[in-house]
Formats: structure tokens, C-alpha cells, sequence
């Protein structure tokens, strides 16, 4: 794959509100540093950006604030992975293994992400109104810590 063009933006969520640890539930983030990750969009270019990283004071661990375009241990943006899901390949600059991989990733995936994102909604007495797409899975489950392989990360609305 040809890379068109690399594109260096600076992400910062702007916190309105206090976020809680996801592991120990403690208000006691602060920020520590920041780390660049590359995200490969539809046309084939890459894009680095700068995601904020914040420490508990409580428990230690480092958790990191995504954007909710960015699918936790993925290259490529949300937006491509759903239309890979979808089957709109058409106009995607990815080779056809990597098409093959993020689909088998992804449906074998599904029922435990769904199942997850309802027992999200449960929790807190709620049932989800309609069929979940890959960005509210997403925000959801990494947000309660929840998301496969990972303890620490945070997606932004």
C-alpha cells in the first residue's frame, strides 16, 4: 500500500467534567505527558495525532483519552472499519488481507461486544432503543473498561 500523504494533527479533549478511573472508580486522573498514534483513513494517508495520557494517582495506571474515531489496537479509523463491516469497500485503499482480517476480527467479535454493550445498559437500569453501531460499542465498552485486550482507555464523544 502506497501511503498518499501523512498529516500531523494535535488531538486535545477539552474536559468539561472530572472523569472517574475506569479500574479503582476515583477521581484522581491528571494528566501525564501525551503519545503520538498513527491512524490510516479511507484514501490510504495517515494521520498522527497526539492523544493525551492520564495517570490515577490512586491505583497508577495510565489510561488514554481516544477520540471516538479512533477503534482501540486498530490502524485504521472507525469510519473504514465500518464500511469494511458493511461490505462498502469500493473506494478503501487497503489490500484485500487486511479487508479479510479486520471482517473475521470483527464478526467474531460481534455477539461478545454487543452482549457487553447491553449488559452496559443494565447495569445502570437502561435498554439500548436501537441496533448498536461499531461507535457506540466502541465509547461504551472502553469507557467501562470493558473493551477486549484492554484495562485503560477512554473515548471521547
Amino acid at each position: 500500500m502506497c501511503l498518499k500523504s501523512i498529516v500531523k494533527a494535535n488531538f486535545f479533549v477539552k474536559r468539561i467534567e472530572h472523569i472517574l478511573c475506569p479500574i479503582c472508580k476515583q477521581d484522581s486522573l491528571k494528566v501525564n505527558g501525551r503519545r503520538e498514534r498513527i491512524v490510516l483513513i479511507s484514501d490510504g494517508s495517515k494521520t498522527i495525532y497526539l492523544i493525551e495520557r492520564l495517570k490515577c494517582e490512586y491505583c497508577g495506571k495510565i489510561h488514554h483519552v481516544l477520540p471516538d474515531f479512533i477503534v482501540p489496537y486498530k490502524r485504521y479509523s472507525r469510519q473504514v472499519i465500518e464500511k469494511i463491516i458493511s461490505d462498502d469497500t469500493s473506494e478503501l485503499a487497503c489490500e484485500d488481507s487486511t479487508i479479510r482480517r479486520i471482517r473475521r476480527w470483527y464478526f467474531e467479535l460481534e455477539t461478545t461486544l454487543k452482549q457487553a454493550f447491553v449488559a452496559c445498559f443494565a447495569k445502570v437500569g437502561q435498554i439500548p432503543t436501537a441496533e448498536p453501531v461499531l461507535k457506540e460499542i466502541v465509547r461504551t465498552l472502553v469507557n467501562s473498561n470493558l473493551w477486549p485486550s484492554t484495562c485503560s482507555a477512554f473515548s471521547s464523544a
